[in-house]
């Protein structure tokens, strides 16, 4: 089959994806659309990309913008473009938060452009943009997440409640189609959470200009971490189960003060690393697949 040209004036677009079995569904919704598909063609040549698509909103500013070339005689189809996205309500992805790190999404928008290739059914593309007004809650523990990425996480839910402007996130996904472990939706949100998070969590040295309770997220989640409190008063001289024999006593007495301080440098070196391997991490394990 061959088309040398295909328009659409006036076409509704709807996704719906259900994540969980009993939540609710993932639910993306465009309406009056333009599309254009220009050389149609089942049987080009494999590695020829001389067809075109386009799929543009006529809604100013332009809400949704998708350009690529394509080859269309493969299954999936091979595709080089574009996807760009205005003021896009976050909260339709709420259901992908909820699945991958327990979190509902209350509020928020997205100014993103996109890049993306698709050849033998294998996905690339790098985002970079904006998010607005963001407003996160964690309803549910996710268990799978790693230690470090944990607090990275609670350090940002608390940010958040203090820094709720623009924030620039900047990350990619790659992934195969046909992997069931995959999903073009949910990496894509738990990337722009990632990158989110990872934004929030560098501004961990600025704690001042944040306000003091920065310090005390900071504070509660390292407390999970170190075992007891995050210290920030000198700590306490060892308990009985580290105390020294009491034949010893004497000798030991004058050890005891550098266990304490070993423990404040951990705390501290604590938070430095979690500040310098957060977006290692986040980036390697959301972002860079």
């Amino acid at each position: 089959m061959f088309i040398r040209r295909l328009e659409i004036d006036r076409l509704d677009f709807k996704f719906t994806h259900q994540v969980e079995p009993r939540g609710r569904p993932v639910v993306l919704e465009w309406k009056d659309l333009s599309l254009r598909i220009d050389n149609l063609n089942t049987r080009m040549r494999r590695g020829r990309m001389d067809g075109r698509i386009v799929l543009t909103s006529k809604a100013k500013p332009t809400p949704l913008s998708f350009n690529a070339k394509m080859n269309p005689a493969l299954d999936p189809p091979d595709l080089s473009g574009t996807l760009s996205l205005y003021n896009f309500d976050l909260k339709r992805l709420s259901p992908y938060a909820y699945s991958a790190r327990g979190i509902e999404i209350r509020e928020g928008a997205l100014n993103m452009n996109s890049s993306f290739s698709l050849r033998g059914g294998y996905l690339r593309s790098s985002f970079k943009g904006k998010v607005r007004r963001l407003k996160l809650r964690q309803v549910k523990k996710a268990a799978f997440l790693g230690e470090a990425q944990a607090i990275l996480q609670s350090i940002a839910l608390g940010l958040l409640k203090r820094k709720n402007d623009e924030i620039p996130v900047s990350f990619k996904i790659k992934g195969r189609l046909n992997d069931p472990s995959f999903n073009t939706g949910r990496a894509m949100t738990e990337a722009l959470l990632a990158g989110v998070f990872n934004k929030l969590a560098s501004l961990g040295g600025k704690a001042g200009g944040l306000g003091g309770e920065v310090g005390n997220v900071l504070k509660g989640v390292l407390e999970g971490v170190l075992g007891g409190q995050a210290p920030s008063a000198p700590a306490p001289e060892p308990t009985a189960k580290t105390a020294p024999a009491p034949q010893t006593a004497v000798p030991r007495t004058q050890e005891a003060p550098p266990p304490p301080e070993r423990r404040r440098i951990r705390a501290k070196d604590a938070v430095k690393e979690l500040e310098n391997i957060g977006k290692d991490l986040l980036r390697g394990l959301f972002g860079g697949r």
